[in-house]
């Protein structure tokens, strides 16, 4: 189901970026790193510094969003149902936007947006 309903996510996406990246300057955006590739023809569209290393945090939120997201529908559970903040929050290091502590309630849906 979940499959079914994200197959042409990877298309749309592609087709997206590469409609943004027509529209802007490339070399202006020089300071920021990107590649778009058509993986049917596996040619490469467009890219500025695509070799230079960068953090993958957008890419981990994402991955772990569609994990979340396929657990939900394959268990057909409601997005708005509420989960317990683990202990493990505790130990963790790094930004608590929500201010959150073991034991709090957020729903899924809170909890991934």
């Amino acid at each position: 189901m979940l499959n079914d309903r994200f197959a042409h996510l990877p298309a749309l996406l592609l087709v997206l970026t590469a409609t943004f990246i027509s529209r802007m300057d490339v070399h202006a955006q020089a300071k920021n790193s990107f590649i778009v590739v058509d993986a049917n023809q596996k040619k490469i569209l467009a890219e500025s510094e695509a070799d230079r290393r960068m953090p993958v945090a957008s890419l981990t939120k994402v991955a772990t969003s569609l994990v979340v997201l396929d657990w939900v529908y394959s268990q057909n559970v409601d997005k708005n149902s509420m989960m317990a903040v683990p202990p493990s929050v505790a130990a963790m290091g790094g930004a608590n936007p929500f201010g959150l502590q073991p034991g709090d309630q957020i729903s899924i849906r809170d909890a991934m947006y």
